[in-house]
């Protein structure tokens, strides 16, 4: 048999998030086993970083969520599903249907940093990279992480040369993010420059800067395109990342 899955999470297939920024979240709610097959309609996109047409297995009751980004600032993206049903090896029936996915452009957002040229005065200097479609602003910062031992917080932070953050930036995930000035890196800018002040343990101005020479940072940004806010966070590596 091949049939057109009704709306809703309660469908044979039932699929949540259709209206939604969320993932897609795909479920099986048969008996059977299914292969789910995404395909791109009108607009160019991925599925988990896979290119059209993707396909997974989904057993019987198992949901599998999706990342569907679009290649350029598409908000919504027609998809073809097709799931294959099966027992024990033996076809049972197909179910097709086309959704219509809210996407929202900033899916389609890729930044890249690189570390570049600490040393021994305790500064770190980055580059960021805009490799995707959209401009992107950036408005805080959080560093999680760093590979040194004893520096427990950092003297601001400068992009392009402007200073943004001049308090104290303290090292830690669970630490607030510090909210700046927006600064801009448009789609597709390479060179844009970063440097965090120095690195230094804790108990006053006056302890020496902590050496940052090798050592690799993983620091979290929030940024804002499309009218939309957003996080990610980046590891600025030297040679390979030592970050847990």
């Amino acid at each position: 048999m091949a049939v057109n899955a009704a709306d809703g999470t309660d469908a044979l297939l039932g699929i949540d998030n259709v209206d939604s920024s969320d993932d897609p979240v795909f479920i099986n709610n048969t008996s059977l086993e299914m292969e789910v097959t995404l395909e791109e309609s009108d607009t160019e996109i991925t599925f988990d970083g896979n290119s059209s047409p993707f396909s997974f297995p989904l057993p019987p009751t198992e949901i599998r969520s999706v990342e569907i980004e679009a290649t350029d600032d598409s908000e919504n993206a027609f998809v073809d599903i097709t799931a294959d049903l099966s027992e024990n090896g033996t076809s049972r029936g197909q179910i097709t249907l086309q959704r219509d996915f809210s996407v929202s452009p900033a899916e389609s957002i890729e930044f890249t940093g690189e570390a570049r040229s600490p040393g021994g005065s305790g500064t770190y200097r980055f580059t960021l990279r805009n490799v995707g479609n959209v401009d992107i602003t950036f408005t805080g910062v959080r560093i999680d992480q760093t590979t040194a031992e004893s520096p427990t917080r950092s003297a601001g932070l400068e992009l392009n040369n402007q200073t943004v953050v001049e308090n104290d930036l303290h090292i830690g995930e669970d630490g607030p993010l510090v909210s700046f000035d927006g600064v801009t890196i448009e789609a597709g800018q390479d060179n844009f420059e970063g440097r965090f002040g120095q690195f230094r343990p804790g108990g006053g101005p006056g302890n020496s800067p902590a050496s940052m020479d090798g050592e690799d940072l993983r620091v979290t940004f929030q940024f804002e395109a499309s009218g939309e806010t957003f996080t990610s966070t980046t590891d600025l590596c030297i040679d390979g990342c030592d970050l847990d």
